[in-house]
C-alpha cells in the first residue's frame, strides 16, 4: 500500500491545489486561532473546496475545541475529516456524528513510549474508520520523534508526524511502516509559509522511498 501524504497548515487554495497535483492526499487546515497557520472559516471552506476539486481530502485540525465548536467548523466548511489535539477535543469528539473520520493525535514521549491519554477519547474511535497520528506534545514545532525506539502495537491505521522534512522522511519510513506521513514546518520557507519547492521535494522522497509500505 502506498504511503499517503498530508500537508498540514496550508493557508491558500493555490498551495492546496498544487500540493494535491504533486501527489499529496490530504490538506490540513488549522482551525486554532492561536496558531500562525490559522485560517478562518471562510478561508478554510475555500481551501477545502479547492482540495476536493483537485482530488484530495481536506482535514480540519482542531485544538481543544468542544463538540459545539468542532461541529460549527465542520458545518461551515463541509469537511468530513477532523484531526483531534488537546484534552477537550479528544474527550468531546464522541458527541459528533459517527460518519466523520477522526485522526486522533497520540503524544509520543522522548523514549518512544505513548504518553497517557487522560481524555480517554480513543475509546470512542473505531479502527475501521479512524486513524492515530503519532506526534509530539507540541504539534507543528518541528521536533522529531525517536523513530528507532517507537513500537506501534495498535489496531488503528496510523500516521507519523513530528519534525518530518525532505531530508529525513525516508529515514523515518525505514523505521516506521506508517499509513501516512504528516508534514507542516518541514515544508516551510519561514514559519507558517509553505514552500512549493519543499513540498515537491518531500513528496518525491516519500514516493521514492524503498521502505514505504
Amino acid at each position: 500500500m502506498m504511503t499517503k501524504i498530508k500537508i498540514c497548515g496550508v493557508k491558500s487554495p493555490q498551495i492546496a491545489e498544487v500540493a494535491i497535483a504533486l501527489g499529496a492526499n490530504y490538506i490540513g487546515l488549522v482551525c486554532h486561532p492561536h496558531s500562525k497557520r490559522y485560517v478562518d472559516l471562510a478561508l478554510a471552506k475555500t481551501i477545502a473546496n479547492a482540495t476536493i476539486q483537485a482530488g484530495g481530502i481536506p482535514v480540519a485540525v482542531c485544538v481543544d475545541q468542544d463538540a459545539v465548536a468542532m461541529q460549527a467548523i465542520l458545518d461551515a466548511t463541509d469537511i468530513q475529516t477532523l484531526q483531534l489535539h488537546g484534552h477537550n477535543a479528544k474527550a468531546a469528539h464522541h458527541q459528533l456524528d459517527a460518519h466523520y473520520v477522526r485522526i486522533y493525535a497520540q503524544v509520543v514521549n522522548s523514549d518512544g513510549s505513548f504518553a497517557p491519554d487522560t481524555s480517554h477519547g480513543l475509546n470512542a474511535c473505531l479502527p475501521s474508520r479512524d486513524y492515530l497520528l503519532l506526534d509530539n506534545l507540541e504539534a507543528g514545532a518541528g521536533l522529531t520523534l525517536p523513530w528507532p525506539q517507537l513500537v506501534v502495537n495498535t489496531p488503528f491505521r496510523y500516521g507519523l508526524a513530528g519534525g518530518l522534512n525532505p531530508n529525513n522522511v525516508s529515514s523515518a519510513l525505514a523505521h516506521m511502516h506508517a499509513d501516512f506521513v504528516d508534514v507542516s514546518s518541514g515544508v516551510e520557507s519561514m514559519p507558517g509559509e509553505k514552500d512549493l519547492t519543499l513540498i515537491a521535494a518531500f513528496i518525491g522522497q516519500v514516493r521514492g522511498s524503498k521502505h514505504a509500505p
